[in-house]
């Protein structure tokens, strides 16, 4: 038997721990609430004690499913069942539970144990949209992109310099990111600089450090990037923008491995492959004598050109779809569909600010949408008023026709696929029926 003593020390240690415990009697009401317990849920332990824990937990699992019932019918403890249950606020919230079954000293089982912790909800939702892309959180299925994805594949092993190109919003951080994940130096640090936001006096003690006093603000030793990254990857964003002094020491860095922190003269050394980006046309700088002509040679040993969405338009449909998944689990809307004619709307605009651009025409749309199929009249006024690009197909009044733009899409998929509508379907993201819909919609026949 427990002592007085050895029951508040039992509390004691149920209280301190960082996970949430609750116990139950043999008809599931509550016997215990420890301290984690009441700070996850919101409800005190004098609100629980003595009632049916699927009135207080309300989880989807309560009625079919509870982790607790299977423990105490199948007498097997279970790890790691994930589920949502309802706080006192009302707001779901996921967490992890372990269950256990309570004996009694002869064995015979009096109840059961239940301890819960709280999930990342930030990172099941980055694994579950990671896992609806094609590439690293990068979604393309046009040709061009199939073959920087091949490309990547093949090169990102190799402990070269990358030199990746492309309009503002096009992906170029997204590739980055994949690429340094599938380097040898992917379990090494990765370091990430946007040299477009700081002035020359700065963007030198962002990359190289300074010491202490080497200038006004300047209250102590401060380490550089390049020494963070030593033996990983450092990711110079709009390198363009880097002053073109700053541009001579990091030359002498990739060449010689050497520099010195602002304000010192000890000489320090740096191992990092550099994968650069830019949005602006790399040969026009250079030939205008805003980047060094050494420096561009130096870091362009691996060029990677992402083309812009215009480029890409049959991409269109497969990012819509992205997007809606993405934005239905973070927010838990049901969002099913979207309009054919706000697809063709989506298709017919040039998306100046590329894929950036468009997954923030579909967050305003995903907002304001009351319905569960997003419509035209949804997008942003300067979106629905398009005209087209000069370069989309016109119709024979010379007007732009976003019903061309879908057709040819919709044929050329076709074509590729032998105009089998189970593989089309699949390779557009959608369902054989809409494929049906469209084609008829759009007077198309085998």
């Amino acid at each position: 038997m427990f002592t007085s003593a050895d029951s508040s020390l039992t509390k004691m240690i149920i209280d301190s721990m960082s996970e949430g415990l609750f116990a139950v009697d043999k008809d599931f009401k509550i016997r215990m609430f420890n301290k984690s317990a009441e700070r996850i849920t919101g409800f005190s332990s004098k609100e629980v004690l003595g009632k049916f824990c699927k009135f207080i937990f309300r989880s989807d699992h309560c009625l079919h499913g509870c982790p607790l019932r299977l423990t105490l019918e199948g007498d097997k403890n279970l790890d790691g069942f994930e589920t949502d249950i309802q706080m006192k606020n009302n707001q779901r919230k996921m967490v992890q539970v372990n269950t256990a079954i309570l004996r009694e000293q002869g064995g015979q089982p009096v109840g059961g144990i239940v301890t819960f912790k709280e999930e990342d909800v930030s990172k099941i939702i980055k694994e579950k949209i990671d896992s609806s892309a094609d590439f690293d959180g990068m979604v393309g299925k046009h040709s061009s992109m199939r073959k920087i994805f091949k490309f990547v594949e093949t090169m990102a092993a190799s402990d070269e310099n990358i030199f990746i190109t492309g309009e503002s919003g096009t992906g170029k951080e997204l590739l980055a990111n994949a690429i340094k994940m599938r380097s040898k130096r992917h379990e090494m640090p990765y370091i990430k600089v946007n040299c477009s936001v700081s002035p020359e006096t700065l963007i030198a003690s962002e990359l190289f450090g300074h010491v202490k006093g080497a200038f006004t603000g300047a209250t102590q030793d401060r380490v550089g990037r390049f020494e963070m990254a030593h033996d990983g990857t450092l990711m110079l964003d709009e390198v363009c923008e880097i002053p073109m002094p700053i541009q001579a020491k990091i030359l002498r860095v990739i060449e010689d491995g050497i520099f010195e922190r602002v304000g010192d003269s000890l000489t320090r050394y740096s191992n990092v492959r550099i994968i650069a980006a830019t949005n602006k046309v790399i040969d026009d700088e250079v030939a205008s004598g805003a980047f060094r002509n050494d420096l561009f040679y130096r870091l362009n040993v691996i060029p990677v050109h992402l083309p812009p969405l215009r480029e890409r338009r049959s991409d269109i449909p497969h990012l819509i779809q992205f997007f809606i998944n993405k934005y239905n689990i973070e927010t838990g809307k049901k969002i099913e569909d979207i309009e054919d004619s706000a697809v063709g709307l989506l298709m017919k605009y040039d998306w100046p600010g590329n894929i950036r651009q468009l997954e923030n025409a579909l967050n305003y749309a995903f907002s304001i949408s009351s319905s569960r199929v997003i419509q035209a009249d949804s997008f942003p006024i300067h979106i629905q008023n398009a005209k087209g690009s000069a370069s989309s197909p016109k119709n024979n009044n010379g007007k732009h026709s976003s019903g061309n733009i879908e057709k040819d899409l919709l044929l050329k998929a076709l074509e590729e696929n032998q105009w089998s509508k189970t593989k089309t379907s699949k390779a557009l993201g959608i369902g054989r029926t809409s494929l049906w819909r469209k084609m008829k919609n759009l007077n198309i026949e085998p």
